[in-house]
């Protein structure tokens, strides 16, 4: 009897997982939503990249993280090694930070398939750091919560069968306005200082043009 309780609660269990993860053609062929963690995913399991991700920052959040911020690791992973050797950062689309207000958040923003793609460096302390502050800022300073959408899109090569996206790309959404960010990895306009520049603070229906597709629309936000 013990084992037949044991076997029903591993089906629910599982159940309950698989329903938190489902296909996404409309997005891509290969796509797949995830809406474990704390945030929502969209992710090419083929490019092994971040497609369309979904985060709602509170101020909650960033209070719950100063107070984990010592017992919260980065959970080291078999991927790490790979990154190292290759020079690439390990560019994050809804920052560690954000989701640091708990262990389990934690761990699921260093999903180096849902959450992580290759980044230069300069660039992941350059426009993509600047995006994340600006994120945290409203957050803190104004609005008490706000929706940031992010991902990354195209290739300038591959690691180890990882897509090196050409671009990273961060909407933030306020309940007044809208901040729409896209974030070539190459060219002079990678570092903070460019994160108001008019080739990368850019309108948001042109962000809309360049994915082909509407991040508020493709993530129903909760």
């Amino acid at each position: 009897m013990k084992n037949l309780f044991t076997i029903v609660l591993i089906t629910l269990i599982s159940g309950v997982l698989k329903a938190q993860t489902f296909p996404r053609p409309d997005v891509c062929k290969a796509c797949v939503e995830d809406t474990t963690g704390g945030y929502i995913s969209i992710e090419d399991t083929l490019l092994v990249n971040p497609v369309c991700n979904y985060e709602v920052l509170t101020r909650a959040h960033l209070s719950g993280i100063q107070q984990n911020r010592d017992t919260i690791s980065f959970f080291p992973n078999n991927l790490k090694a790979l990154y190292h050797l290759s020079g690439e950062a390990m560019g994050h689309c809804i920052p560690f930070q954000d989701l640091a207000y708990s262990p389990k958040t934690a761990k699921a923003s260093m999903n180096l398939r849902r959450n992580v793609a290759p980044e230069p460096q300069p660039q992941n302390i350059g426009t993509k750091l600047a995006t994340e502050n600006h994120g945290r800022a409203l957050t803190e300073l104004l609005y008490g919560t706000v929706k940031i959408y992010c991902g990354t899109t195209g290739s300038v090569g591959s690691m180890k069968g990882i897509n090196k996206p050409a671009v990273y790309w961060t909407v933030i959404v306020t309940p007044e306005d809208k901040y729409a960010y896209w974030m070539p990895v190459t060219g002079p306009k990678i570092g903070y200082e460019f994160l108001n520049d008019q080739e990368i603070n850019i309108p948001y229906e042109q962000l809309v043009a360049n994915l082909g597709f509407d991040p508020e629309k493709v993530i129903q936000a909760k």
